[in-house]
C-alpha cells in the first residue's frame, strides 16, 4: 500500500502533502466529517498538490486551510516522500513536520473536519485513521 521506492507501473492520479504537526510530544489529528471519502476517520491536516504549486507550498496552504496555523514554507521540515497504491488509484504523498513551540487555537474548516485532537503517535494508533496513516505514523516516529 505505500511503498518507499516507486513502484512498477504506478500511474499516480495526483500528489498530496501532509504535515505532523507537533506540540509536546503530541501531534495534532483532524476528524473528517462523515459524509467525505473515509468520512469519520482521523487524519493530519493535508491536502492535495494544485497544478504549478510546489509540496511545501500545497502544505503551507492545507494546514492553514485547516487549521488557521500560518507556517512559512521555510518553517517547516520536509521528512519524505512515499508512493500509495490503493487498488482505485495511485498517488504521492509528501510527509513534512512542524514542532509547534505553543499551543495554538485550531480554527477548524466546518466542511472538512469535525473536530480535533492531539494524541501521541502511540496513542494515535489506536484511533480510526484514514487508509495508511498508521504506516506513516510508524515510518515517522520508528514505532
Amino acid at each position: 500500500m505505500i511503498y518507499k521506492r516507486k513502484p512498477k507501473k504506478f500511474e499516480p492520479l495526483f500528489e498530496v502533502a501532509a504535515c505532523f504537526c507537533e506540540y509536546k510530544n503530541k501531534i495534532l489529528l483532524l476528524h473528517r466529517q462523515d459524509d467525505l471519502k473515509e468520512g469519520n476517520t482521523w487524519c493530519l491536516p493535508s491536502g492535495k498538490i494544485e497544478k504549478g504549486e510546489l509540496p511545501i507550498e500545497a502544505v503551507a496552504r492545507e494546514v492553514w486551510e485547516e487549521t488557521g496555523f500560518e507556517f512559512k514554507p521555510y518553517e517547516l521540515d520536509y521528512f519524505t516522500k512515499v508512493y500509495v497504491r490503493y487498488p482505485e488509484k495511485d498517488f504521492v504523498h509528501h510527509m513534512f513536520y512542524k514542532e509547534m513551540e505553543k499551543k495554538t487555537h485550531v480554527k477548524l474548516e466546518p466542511k472538512e473536519h469535525k473536530s480535533y485532537t492531539w494524541k501521541t503517535p502511540r496513542q494515535s494508533l489506536k484511533m480510526n485513521l484514514i487508509r495508511g496513516l498508521d504506516d506513516c505514523i510508524r515510518m515517522f516516529y520508528k514505532i
